[in-house]
């Protein structure tokens, strides 16, 4: 008789980060700083010190490396503006780019044990949370939608059709159930950006010719919805929209955003459009001078410019080119998908950079686990 053998595999770095961010999930602290925070940086950082020279072997680190001139830039922008804020927006991308160098050139693979074990004890917490009358506020919402979707790029690998079936089931009770978290805790951005990346899903090409069309067309439509956006009032159809935002919500459908964005684009000079106004430009508006321009490309723009602006949108190019060679692989194509859903995302939310930035290591993390499938592919082939 065989001997029954319990095999505990070792959690590697990935796995210690999504730990982590779990954990501080289910501490309902998102929007504040805290202990967590610093121990997913510091770890970040000090494993990008240790492993140096065997990260920069990887064959997708250039990646990242716009992130460089972006320091670079916001270096300069403090001679426009100097403030405590300045200096923590450089900390913080130098932090996003040790993060993303780790976790996507270290190696690794995807240990979709300890993920599914932390992602449904955190899915379980908050909605025993919410049906108990929690305040989840905007922030929360956006973390557990990427978390959820980390979880079913996890698992979205499994090659037994035996289970193929079970598993969907599963999978379908996950969004339904995070949806009904989005829904109950009035979170509308969250919420409709689920169904934004099951459709890219479902409809996304699979060679990358046209995935490059949809990707350049995603960004001209980014520019396209920030214009309707801020002009939202002169449509017929707002105060339909808005009546249905309020009844189902408790909020107007443009919660502020559209003159928050067209005064400060107003207020920029023609040479600050080029270089920005400053690292650690906030707005002028009374109401948002202690948040956020609640558009990370807004924000960017603003602060650094068309150029800084541009450093996002080549690292965004770059990672959209490695992943859509694999976009017939179902992890790739959804990692593709939840991509475009990120994107989206950030044109009503600074988080990528700033602002709410631990929802932006998620969005980094889904996006690292993406690149780390197709490196275990590349090997696999080798």
């Amino acid at each position: 008789m065989k001997k029954f053998e319990l095999v505990i595999e070792k959690p590697n770095i990935m796995s210690c980060i999504y730990f982590f961010i779990c954990l501080k999930v289910i501490n309902l602290d998102v929007s504040d700083r805290g202990i967590i925070d610093y121990i997913i940086w510091g770890i970040s950082c000090v494993f990008f010190v240790v492993y140096n020279k065997k990260i920069y072997k990887s064959n997708i680190s250039y990646i990242w490396n716009p992130f460089i001139l972006l320091v670079m830039l916001q270096i300069l922008g403090l001679f426009q503006i100097f403030t405590n804020f300045s200096i923590t927006n450089i900390i913080a991308i130098i932090c996003i780019y040790c993060f993303v160098m780790v976790n996507s050139n270290l190696n690794m693979k995807i240990q979709k044990k300890y993920i599914n074990i932390c992602f449904i004890i955190t899915l379980l917490y908050l909605l025993v949370k919410l049906i108990m009358g929690n305040e989840m506020g905007n922030t929360l919402p956006g973390c557990l939608i990427f978390l959820m979707f980390g979880f079913i790029v996890a698992n979205n690998d499994q090659k037994d059709r035996k289970i193929k079936f079970s598993k969907c089931i599963f999978n379908i009770t996950v969004v339904i159930l995070t949806l009904y978290f989005c829904f109950v805790a009035g979170a509308r951005t969250a919420l409709f950006t689920i169904p934004i990346v099951l459709l890219a899903y479902i409809f996304l090409p699979k060679d990358k010719k046209s995935s490059n069309f949809i990707f350049y067309g995603l960004l001209i439509g980014c520019i396209f919805l920030t214009f309707i956006y801020i002009n939202i009032h002169h449509f017929k159809w707002y105060d339909t929209i808005n009546e249905w935002s309020i009844i189902n919500f408790g909020k107007q459908i443009d919660s502020s955003r559209p003159e928050l964005w067209r005064q400060s684009l107003n207020e920029l000079k023609w040479w600050q459009i080029i270089f920005g106004a400053g690292t650690g430009k906030l707005p002028s508006i009374t109401r948002y001078q202690s948040a956020s321009f609640h558009n990370t490309y807004i924000q960017l723009l603003m602060q650094n410019g068309l150029i800084g602006l541009s450093c996002l949108i080549l690292v965004f190019k770059r990672a959209w080119n490695n992943l859509s060679v694999y976009s017939t692989d179902k992890s790739v194509r959804m990692v593709l998908s939840i991509f475009i859903g990120i994107i989206i995302y950030n044109c009503f939310e600074c988080t990528l950079l700033q602002n709410k930035a631990f929802l932006g290591i998620i969005e980094w993390f889904v996006l690292c686990m993406g690149l780390v499938i197709i490196q275990t592919k590349e090997r696999k082939n080798e």
